[in-house]
């Protein structure tokens, strides 16, 4: 007997039982956007950094798109513009202690440390 199966959608349901028929509960490279299924693409190089800094916090609002990046071997958060990828990043802050987290809230960003500075 064969039976049609309508796809109704993606489900979030975390077992495969639990699930009507023709809910999608997996998919490699897709994912659920505005409704649809969309595909994932392949990542690619914005820029490279040196040894010991690593971007750490994309501070992205609807006027620019920051990288926080940090570098281990001075201990300094930095930022660059995208814009401006092929420039220095600039310095924000020195960090003293460890730092555990950072975070943005608009266009203000959280800098989480051990430091009492």
């Amino acid at each position: 007997m064969i039976k049609e199966i309508k796809y109704n959608g993606y489900s979030a349901n975390p077992s495969d039982y639990e699930c009507a028929d023709g809910d999608l509960s997996v998919a490699m490279n897709l994912i659920p956007e505005d409704g649809v299924l969309k595909g994932i693409q392949k990542p690619q190089c914005l820029f490279t950094l040196p040894q010991g800094k690593k971007v750490i916090y994309i501070h992205n609002i609807s006027v620019y798109k920051h990288y926080i990046i940090y570098d281990t071997e001075s201990t300094a958060l930095q930022w660059l513009s995208s814009n401006d990828t092929d420039k220095q990043p600039e310095d924000i802050v020195s960090i003293s202690g460890e730092l555990y987290q950072v975070t943005s809230l608009g266009n203000t960003l959280i800098i989480l440390t051990s430091g009492a500075d």
